[in-house]
Protein backbone atom coordinates (compact mmCIF):
# COMPACT_ATOMS: atom_id res chain seq x y z
CA UNK A 1 0.00 0.00 0.00
CA UNK A 2 0.93 3.45 -0.88
CA UNK A 3 2.29 5.52 2.06
CA UNK A 4 0.54 8.43 0.82
CA UNK A 5 -3.15 6.44 0.91
CA UNK A 6 -4.42 7.03 4.66
CA UNK A 7 -5.58 3.77 6.53
CA UNK A 8 -8.74 3.71 7.21
CA UNK A 9 -11.07 0.72 9.14
CA UNK A 10 -13.19 -1.29 6.80
CA UNK A 11 -11.54 -0.76 3.03
CA UNK A 12 -11.08 -2.85 0.98
CA UNK A 13 -8.36 -2.04 -1.62
CA UNK A 14 -7.59 -2.46 -4.94
CA UNK A 15 -4.75 -1.33 -6.76
CA UNK A 16 -5.09 -0.02 -10.35
CA UNK A 17 -1.24 1.09 -11.77
CA UNK A 18 -0.92 4.78 -10.34
CA UNK A 19 -4.53 4.80 -8.89
CA UNK A 20 -5.75 3.06 -5.97
CA UNK A 21 -9.56 2.02 -5.54
CA UNK A 22 -11.02 1.89 -1.65
CA UNK A 23 -14.82 0.05 -0.88
CA UNK A 24 -16.40 1.80 1.66
CA UNK A 25 -19.51 2.07 2.92
CA UNK A 26 -20.89 2.10 -0.15
CA UNK A 27 -18.71 4.34 -1.75
CA UNK A 28 -15.78 3.92 -4.35
CA UNK A 29 -12.96 6.33 -2.92
CA UNK A 30 -9.97 6.87 -5.50
CA UNK A 31 -6.66 7.80 -4.73
CA UNK A 32 -4.25 8.60 -7.77
CA UNK A 33 -1.05 9.73 -6.54
CA UNK A 34 -0.69 13.57 -6.20
CA UNK A 35 -3.94 14.21 -6.75
CA UNK A 36 -6.99 14.64 -4.39
CA UNK A 37 -9.18 11.92 -3.18
CA UNK A 38 -12.51 11.50 -5.14
CA UNK A 39 -15.36 9.69 -3.69
CA UNK A 40 -18.68 8.15 -5.13
CA UNK A 41 -21.18 6.94 -3.75
CA UNK A 42 -21.93 3.41 -4.95
CA UNK A 43 -25.32 3.05 -3.98
CA UNK A 44 -26.59 6.46 -3.64
CA UNK A 45 -30.27 7.01 -2.18
CA UNK A 46 -32.29 10.09 -2.00
CA UNK A 47 -30.01 11.97 0.44
CA UNK A 48 -27.23 11.81 -1.95
CA UNK A 49 -26.48 14.27 -4.76
CA UNK A 50 -25.31 12.89 -7.48
CA UNK A 51 -25.44 16.38 -9.38
CA UNK A 52 -21.73 17.80 -8.22
CA UNK A 53 -19.18 18.11 -10.83
CA UNK A 54 -16.53 16.41 -8.91
CA UNK A 55 -19.53 13.29 -8.64
CA UNK A 56 -19.96 13.45 -12.36
CA UNK A 57 -16.22 13.13 -13.35
CA UNK A 58 -16.20 10.16 -10.93
CA UNK A 59 -19.06 8.68 -12.85
CA UNK A 60 -18.20 9.08 -15.91
CA UNK A 61 -14.30 7.19 -14.97
CA UNK A 62 -16.43 4.56 -13.65
CA UNK A 63 -18.96 4.13 -16.98
CA UNK A 64 -15.54 4.10 -18.63
CA UNK A 65 -14.13 1.81 -16.88
CA UNK A 66 -17.48 -0.02 -16.80
CA UNK A 67 -17.37 0.31 -20.75
CA UNK A 68 -13.16 -0.78 -21.53
CA UNK A 69 -13.80 -4.06 -19.04
CA UNK A 70 -17.33 -4.99 -21.73
CA UNK A 71 -14.79 -3.93 -24.81
CA UNK A 72 -11.52 -5.25 -23.78
CA UNK A 73 -9.97 -1.59 -23.80
CA UNK A 74 -8.11 0.52 -21.93
CA UNK A 75 -10.73 2.87 -20.18
CA UNK A 76 -7.98 5.52 -21.47
CA UNK A 77 -8.24 4.52 -25.05
CA UNK A 78 -11.68 5.71 -24.59
CA UNK A 79 -13.14 9.05 -25.52
CA UNK A 80 -15.88 10.42 -23.60
CA UNK A 81 -17.28 12.21 -26.28
CA UNK A 82 -17.05 9.60 -29.06
CA UNK A 83 -20.13 7.60 -29.74
CA UNK A 84 -20.16 4.61 -27.77
CA UNK A 85 -20.76 2.59 -31.41
CA UNK A 86 -17.89 4.04 -33.16
CA UNK A 87 -15.47 2.42 -29.90
CA UNK A 88 -17.07 -0.90 -31.04
CA UNK A 89 -19.95 -1.26 -28.79
CA UNK A 90 -23.17 -3.34 -30.03
CA UNK A 91 -26.26 -3.24 -28.91
CA UNK A 92 -25.50 -6.07 -26.67
CA UNK A 93 -22.42 -4.23 -25.03
CA UNK A 94 -24.77 -1.15 -24.32
CA UNK A 95 -27.69 -3.28 -22.77
CA UNK A 96 -25.06 -4.66 -20.25
CA UNK A 97 -23.45 -1.70 -19.81
CA UNK A 98 -26.60 0.09 -18.84
CA UNK A 99 -27.40 -2.92 -16.43
CA UNK A 100 -24.34 -2.12 -14.60
CA UNK A 101 -25.00 1.29 -14.13
CA UNK A 102 -27.87 0.94 -12.98
CA UNK A 103 -26.76 -1.57 -10.44
CA UNK A 104 -23.50 0.43 -9.76
CA UNK A 105 -25.67 3.79 -9.40
CA UNK A 106 -28.92 2.54 -8.04
CA UNK A 107 -30.93 4.75 -10.75
CA UNK A 108 -33.27 3.46 -13.44
CA UNK A 109 -32.02 4.97 -16.09
CA UNK A 110 -34.74 6.31 -19.36
CA UNK A 111 -34.57 4.07 -22.40
CA UNK A 112 -35.15 6.70 -24.60
CA UNK A 113 -31.36 8.37 -23.51
CA UNK A 114 -29.55 5.14 -24.56
CA UNK A 115 -32.42 3.89 -27.55
CA UNK A 116 -33.72 5.28 -30.47
CA UNK A 117 -37.24 4.63 -29.96
CA UNK A 118 -37.69 4.33 -33.72
CA UNK A 119 -34.95 2.16 -34.59
CA UNK A 120 -34.92 0.30 -31.56
CA UNK A 121 -31.36 0.38 -31.64
CA UNK A 122 -28.36 2.00 -29.78
CA UNK A 123 -28.97 6.01 -30.22
CA UNK A 124 -26.30 7.06 -32.39
CA UNK A 125 -25.01 9.81 -30.06
CA UNK A 126 -24.76 8.00 -27.13
CA UNK A 127 -21.33 8.51 -25.23
CA UNK A 128 -19.76 8.01 -22.29
CA UNK A 129 -21.15 11.58 -21.26
CA UNK A 130 -24.25 11.02 -22.11
CA UNK A 131 -24.41 7.81 -20.04
CA UNK A 132 -23.18 9.52 -17.01
CA UNK A 133 -25.80 12.29 -17.83
CA UNK A 134 -28.50 9.87 -18.03
CA UNK A 135 -26.95 8.17 -14.93
CA UNK A 136 -27.66 11.56 -13.14
CA UNK A 137 -31.23 11.63 -14.70
CA UNK A 138 -32.60 8.50 -13.23
CA UNK A 139 -35.05 7.80 -11.17
CA UNK A 140 -33.33 6.64 -7.90
CA UNK A 141 -34.41 3.22 -6.71
CA UNK A 142 -37.01 2.67 -3.74
CA UNK A 143 -35.35 1.75 -0.49
CA UNK A 144 -34.95 -2.30 -0.32
CA UNK A 145 -34.63 -2.73 -4.10
CA UNK A 146 -31.82 -5.65 -4.90
CA UNK A 147 -29.98 -5.06 -7.91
Amino acid sequence: MDDRLEPLSRLTFLRVGALALAFTGGALVSHARAEATTVVPLFPDASTQVASPSTRAAIVERLRTELGALLKKAPAQLPIDTPVTTLGADDLDVVEWQMVAERTFRVDIDEEKVFDPKTRGVRKDLTISAMAAAVQAGRPWRPGRKG
